[in-house]
């Protein structure tokens, strides 16, 4: 908001800094005169018969007075001429200055000395804030290029127009609140600059909003500093960060495509209430907003969802689920789409789709099914038996064969596939490195016991008889005693690498989530058996892979989920 006094007394004092060579002595004086009006109006200064000019009262409060002082260094700052022309208003100016200097020490840093003559305590007045004003103009000057930047000019701007010389001279012509917006624009700025894709827009808009915000306030308030010292400088904060988003791929249009599924639908069965589900997926860099999806036709007759607003659409892919109910039976049938959305830029797009929907057979032979197996439970352990997995086997096949194994787990409900990849992974890996890679698999039920302690011991013993069993020349290796820790391993693995130094040995534990609850929650037991785990895998030739029905505890690992 404006503060008219305060915009006034800014404007004299430009004025009298830009054009003071073209004005009369009568001019000057005169807007000598208007400047202490306005100081006047700005802090209620009463008028007093001992004084002509109230500035000048020595009953004015101390904060007044200091305000008074601020408007006097700048005015003298601006035009040193006005205090040599006018010898009283210099001689009371700089009684008031002195004053002030003596009883407040943020103005220690004009250095004015009692003894000094009048002009050079004038001098000193100049310089400093011209001294000052320059600083921050200069910093403020400076181009930043990219947003590596940024965070030095950051510290460097807030050390400047925070400090103690500016809040006295700087910061009575801002905008009271501004620097809970200057450290909104910043955290803003900081949660940009560190978002993951999925939230780079959402986080850019929040930035750009708070910036304009920002900018607007300072613009409005419309004084030299407001104008110069901040507004120009998150202007240019804001071109930066333009610039970065615009050179990203998330600023480009969507491009969205809607996919069926395989599934079949029950077409045959009339006034039953299903889903009819879709695939919406974005081909292009940039997210859709305000996205709605239409059912423009629907050949079978049928009362179906005909409307959806999705709102914002990622780079993810992601299920969309109409309501259907069949007035007529029908076989197959026949529906065409329609997606619209907006894309970062305000642009609109829409396409059509049509699509071939399947429907269900009616007439099975339930009799003759019932007796047969339909699909056997067992995990499967090879690639021609794995269905749908390939991408998973593959990123955890690399991962091993890499130069450091690391650790990784697996999650999912019940009997969707995580025994079959572990095992068809082994039996990859065995058949293509027989001779350097030890694999120990083995599911909770193989090593656990109520107590925590001899579970510990118990999968430790497993581990080492495995690897002993592997090569001749590690059945001499003594097996360490545990105790109910597993950090003994640690030596044990380090004295078989030096025996087999191109051998890597992964071990799988299976149905992990099993374990006894203080092996996985936090507490001494846990601590210390993730904090093994951890320690093994990142020593390069070693890993573990743990698959459970859930993350128990999995965050002490310390390595990226990938889940079922």
């Amino acid at each position: 908001m404006r503060n008219s006094n305060l915009l006034e007394i800014d404007k004299i004092i430009l004025q009298l800094k830009n054009g003071s060579a073209k004005l009369s002595s009568a001019e000057k004086k005169a807007a000598v005169k208007k400047l202490c009006n306005y100081i006047i109006e700005e802090k209620g200064l009463e008028l007093n018969r001992h004084h002509k000019n109230p500035i000048f009262d020595d009953h004015n409060s101390s904060a007044k007075k200091e305000f008074i002082v601020v408007c006097l260094l700048r005015l003298w700052s601006s035009d040193e001429s006005l205090f040599i022309e006018f010898p009283d208003f210099q001689r009371q100016s700089l009684k008031l200055i002195e004053e002030v200097y003596l009883s407040d020490r943020r103005f220690k840093d004009l250095n004015i000395k009692q003894s000094d003559q009048s002009y050079i305590k004038v001098n000193k007045v100049k310089d400093f804030i011209s001294g000052l004003e320059e600083k921050i103009s200069s910093l403020i000057n400076f181009e930043i290029l990219n947003l590596t930047q940024l965070e030095d000019f950051k510290k460097s701007f807030l050390a400047a127009i925070r400090s103690i010389n500016a809040k006295v001279f700087i910061h009575p012509f801002l905008p009271f609140d501004i620097n809970l917006k200057i450290d909104n624009v910043f955290s803003a700025a900081k949660n940009y600059i560190n978002s993951s894709k999925e939230h780079k827009t959402q986080t850019y808009s929040t930035l750009i909003a708070d910036l304009d915000r920002l900018i607007n306030e300072a613009n409005e308030f419309g004084t030299a500093y407001s104008d110069g010292f901040i507004a120009k400088c998150f202007q240019k904060i804001k071109l930066v960060l333009n610039r970065d988003f615009e050179s990203s791929p998330y600023s480009k249009p969507a491009s969205l495509e809607i996919l069926g599924l395989t599934k079949k639908y029950p077409f045959g069965q009339t006034l039953t209430e299903f889903k009819i589900s879709f695939v919406i997926k974005n081909n292009g860099t940039g997210y859709a907003y305000n996205t709605r999806i239409t059912i423009k036709e629907f050949t079978s007759e049928s009362e179906i969802e005909k409307d959806k607003v999705i709102g914002t659409v990622g780079l993810e892919e992601s299920q969309i689920d109409f309501t259907c109910k069949m007035l007529k039976p029908a076989p197959d049938t026949i529906v065409e789409l329609n997606v619209a959305w907006t894309n970062f830029d305000g642009s609109t797009s829409s396409e059509d789709f049509e699509l071939i929907l399947h429907g269900q057979k009616n007439k099975l032979d339930w009799d003759n099914l019932i007796p047969n197996e339909i699909y056997s439970t067992e995990a499967v352990e090879t690639e021609n038996e794995l269905i749908g997995r390939r991408e998973i086997l593959n990123l955890l096949a690399s991962r091993i064969e890499g130069k450091k194994v690391g650790s990784a787990y697996i999650y999912g409900q019940r009997r969707v596939g995580k025994s079959s990849i572990v095992k068809t992974l082994k039996t990859k890996l065995e058949k293509k490195l027989p001779r350097n890679l030890i694999f120990f698999y083995q599911e909770t039920g193989d090593f656990k016991n109520p107590n925590s302690d001899k579970t510990i011991n118990q999968l430790a013993n497993n581990i080492c008889r495995k690897i002993q069993n592997f090569d001749s020349r590690l059945k001499t290796l003594p097996i360490p005693e545990f105790a109910g820790a597993l950090s003994p391993i640690t030596e044990y693995l380090e004295q078989v690498s030096a025996i087999l130094p191109e051998c890597k040995i992964v071990i799988i534990l299976d149905e992990f989530d099993k374990i006894p609850a203080e092996m996985y929650q936090k507490g001494q037991i846990g601590d210390s058996f993730f904090e093994t785990i951890r320690a093994i895998s990142n020593k390069g030739p070693y890993g573990f892979l743990l698959v459970g029905g859930g993350k128990n505890g999995i965050h002490y690992a310390g390595s990226k989920p990938r889940g079922e």
